[in-house]
């Protein structure tokens, strides 16, 4: 009995019962997808032939984190996340790394950066209905479903985990507990390298509460994130992940990125052209789009700071910094990057339109009559009906890899990206004349040196030979070395095929241009495949 009120089971419900209906919804949202396989888009990379994530012994922890060498990046995904790679090795010995339990625990991780965040929300923001409403449009917003429902992307959920962690410990009543926040923000930029903005995101707070930043703690975490960029860029440069900017200087990347700021917002507006491929045309000059995607950035920071600074109100500015800070690291400025645009960039940024839109509608429903406010209130519920539609349809396509690739490939007709991978997973699957159409076609989409270009050029030769057709293999694998000369792949397979068809005195020849010139790629090699 509890004759002084309610019993805190009672309290507890009635305070968390919107959280639980949040993640319901979610996991209502994402369960389709539970049942999809993994992706030949970079999942068999990073856990099918992960020889790391299965050696149990110590040794492979210690590779994890101290081993920066290009193999042992090549095995973890050509990046340093270790906190990733860690949280893969740990599952891989409690319930193993099929794809069910693989999709299974990003989504509990997911959930549990919703329940972190709306935590952290509503100890800094006193607005019960806007903190609901800016959870549920996080959680149930589609540009998520890349991040939640593809393997690849659990470096996503996991860097959202402890963003979310850092925010909440940030804004604890006790001042001992603050002091987790720059190791939360630390754990958070060894799982994904554009956490480095987190500590950016940790005075929002302050204006939303109106209280005094905790200086000393952002400074700790300024500094933890600084730190974390030493290992990111020794392995981004050791594999070619930080590449020349955009267009080839960075003045062409800065005007190439207008649009794309558009795009990003339009994405989180109005998600139409969510996709897993996004085409971005270097700009050597200043077009419309350019100037409006840069200058929409500059009037919305200047009137948010003159909103804050003249008449106290902080919104404006909280959802530029939501929105500016977390794509800052990837927008090909500072470091060029091999995607000049994804889905997944733009997970943190989706707070920005939840707050703006949960302010709103607090707004909105606090001048309504009393008896209004419960139906306004529920109809605003209702609406998160829209984006959860659409981000169970996104999920959806995570399961199956052609239909993916397919909705790629009428949003990026230019790339070459689609069909190739469409083409590689008909052609593990035994489709021989579609992999030929595929690769074909995405041969046509792009040219050496692309790196996809030569993926192609290999896997259209093995999708020739696996037809009977090793004349065409032939022509195609001489032009890929003439292409990419200093490829030995692109030598061992047209020695194959030479041999193949009876070349045995050419083909001999080419062993011993390989031998002479790439001899470490014949160790432990009995016999050289044709394929990427």
């Amino acid at each position: 009995m509890n004759p002084g009120g309610a019993s805190p089971w009672r309290r507890l419900a009635a305070a968390h019962w919107p959280l639980a209906l949040i993640l319901l919804t979610t996991v209502l949202v994402y369960l389709p997808s539970l049942a999809g396989p993994l992706l030949g888009y970079d999942d068999d990379w990073l856990v099918t032939r992960n020889t790391i994530l299965r050696d149990s012994s110590l040794r492979a922890l210690g590779q994890i984190w101290l081993d920066l060498s290009r193999p042992t990046r090549l095995v973890l995904g050509a990046e340093y996340l270790p906190v990733r790679d860690t949280n893969l090795w740990l599952e891989a010995r409690l319930w193993g790394l099929g794809p069910g339990s693989l999709r299974l625990s990003q989504l509990a991780l997911y959930l549990g950066a919703v329940a972190a965040l709306r935590a952290a929300l509503h100890r800094a923001w006193p607005e019960p209905i806007a903190v609901e409403l800016t959870t549920a449009l996080f959680a149930l917003h589609p540009v998520h479903a890349e991040s939640v429902a593809w393997i690849a992307s659990r470096k996503d959920v996991l860097a959202l985990l402890f963003v979310a962690l850092s925010l909440r410990a940030y804004v604890a009543e006790r001042r001992a507990l603050r002091w987790l926040a720059p190791v939360a923000i630390g754990l958070a930029c060894l799982s994904k390298s554009m956490s480095v903005a987190a500590p950016a995101l940790l005075p929002t707070l302050d204006l939303l509460s109106r209280r005094r930043p905790d200086w000393r703690v952002l400074a700790a975490s300024i500094a933890v994130a600084a730190l974390s960029l030493w290992p990111h860029l020794t392995v981004g440069a050791t594999m070619h992940m930080v590449t020349t900017p955009l267009g080839g200087s960075r003045l062409t990347a800065a005007l190439s990125m207008g649009p794309v700021w558009l795009r990003y917002l339009e994405l989180l507006l109005y998600p139409a052209s969510l996709s897993v491929v996004h085409e971005v045309a270097p700009l050597t000059r200043l077009t419309a789009a350019s100037a409006a995607g840069w200058a929409l950035l500059a009037l919305w920071a200047a009137a948010g700071a003159g909103l804050w600074w003249r008449r106290g109100r902080p919104l404006a500015l909280v959802t530029f910094v939501w929105f500016a800070a977390p794509l800052a690291p990837v927008s090909q400025i500072a470091f060029p990057l091999q995607n000049a645009m994804a889905d997944r960039y733009a997970f943190l940024s989706v707070v920005a339109l939840g707050l703006a839109v949960g302010a709103g509608v607090s707004a909105a429903v606090a001048r309504l009559p009393p008896g209004w406010r419960r139906a306004a209130a529920l109809a605003a519920a209702l609406a998160m009906g829209a984006p959860a539609s659409r981000a169970a349809e996104r999920a959806a396509l995570f399961a199956d890899e052609v239909a993916l690739f397919t909705d790629a490939m009428a949003k990026a007709p230019g790339s070459c990206v689609p069909p190739y991978q469409i083409g590689v997973h008909r052609l593990e699957h035994g489709d021989v004349p579609g992999a030929i159409s595929a690769l074909e076609a995405a041969l046509a989409r792009c040219a050496p040196p692309a790196e996809t270009a030569r993926r192609a050029t290999t896997n259209l030769a093995r999708a020739l030979v696996a037809a009977g057709r090793l004349a065409d293999a032939e022509r195609v694998l001489r032009a890929g070395r003439a292409a990419w000369p200093d490829d030995p792949k692109q030598l061992a397979n047209l020695m194959r095929v030479v041999a193949r068809r009876g070349g045995h005195a050419e083909a001999r020849a080419l062993f011993d241009e390989l031998r002479r010139r790439f001899p470490t790629y014949l160790d432990d090699r009995e016999r050289i495949p044709v394929g990427p």
